[in-house]
């Protein structure tokens, strides 16, 4: 089931929850603190199933100087590339140390990349993964192959990130710093919402649905399963968008379209 990441009337900025209903606060030290009278806690992002054993509590509210408790699995970023170093700075600012990290790619040579080591998928032996290759059918394929090696999805979600309280993300899924999804929205398996784009109210993203940088998905909008939302694109309201459809970078849609087609222009056609 997918997990819901819950907390009450608060606003999630960076790696902090402010919680307007309190007048305490942590850090003393800080004079913005202190002047809003607001509480400032850590708050974890790394999100997984209820069912998991080794689950990562999102409301768990940790001092400011604190760090989250150690993982006792490593997370697997499947895909060393660009996207998968994003992915490994969002895992640093939780933070999540670089031991407890491994990439997982079969075309890098070296055994480390940035102090994490390099694996191939074969070598793989259960553990947590998230897919970090922005392609949705050979993200579906790499899913694949992870879960024949016995491990498990996990959803990362950047501290920089902010996500409404009854906001519903399932496993495997991705949202990168400075990204907005809003209230009611529901992003399904390994679907992902990269920098600075936005998802509206009430929004549904299908699994493996991507939303690239700087793209707007508003309010109302459903996006089917393998659905790419090309670079500073946009979604007007209330519009579906069926599955492997593709929408090119800059492009505005304004109507409903079927599956598998290849959206282009202002409008989309």
């Amino acid at each position: 089931m997918p997990r819901r990441i819950d907390s009450p009337r608060s606003w999630r900025t960076g790696v902090f929850a402010i919680t307007r209903r309190r007048t305490d606060h942590l850090d003393r030290g800080s004079e913005v603190g202190a002047r809003q009278g607001v509480r400032r806690v850590r708050a974890p992002r790394l999100c997984q199933t209820p069912s998991s054993p080794n689950l990562i509590n999102t409301r768990q509210e940790f001092g400011v100087r604190s760090h989250p408790r150690s993982l006792s699995t490593p997370v697997h970023v499947v895909g060393a590339g660009g996207l998968g170093r994003e992915v490994l700075d969002a895992l640093f600012a939780v933070p999540v140390p670089a031991d407890e990290l491994v990439f997982v790619d079969d075309h890098v040579r070296n055994s480390h990349l940035h102090g994490v080591a390099v694996l191939r998928p074969e070598d793989v032996r259960g553990g947590r993964f998230i897919v970090a290759v922005g392609d949705p059918q050979l993200r579906r394929d790499l899913c694949a192959r992870m879960v024949q090696q016995g491990a498990s999805a996990t959803a990362v979600v950047h501290p920089a990130a902010t996500i409404a309280h009854d906001a519903v993300l399932a496993p495997g899924c991705l949202v990168l710093a400075n990204a907005y999804v809003s209230t009611g929205t529901r992003l399904e398996a390994h679907s992902q919402v990269q920098y600075n784009a936005t998802i509206g109210h009430d929004t549904s993203l299908g699994e493996f649905a991507t939303v690239l940088p700087g793209a707007n998905v508003a309010g109302s909008a459903a996006l089917g399963a393998d659905v790419l939302i090309g670079s500073g694109s946009s979604v007007l309201q209330g519009i579906e968008v069926g599955a492997a459809t593709t929408v090119g970078a800059g492009a505005v849609v304004t109507k409903h379209h079927p599956p598998g087609r290849v959206l282009v222009g202002v409008p989309a056609r």
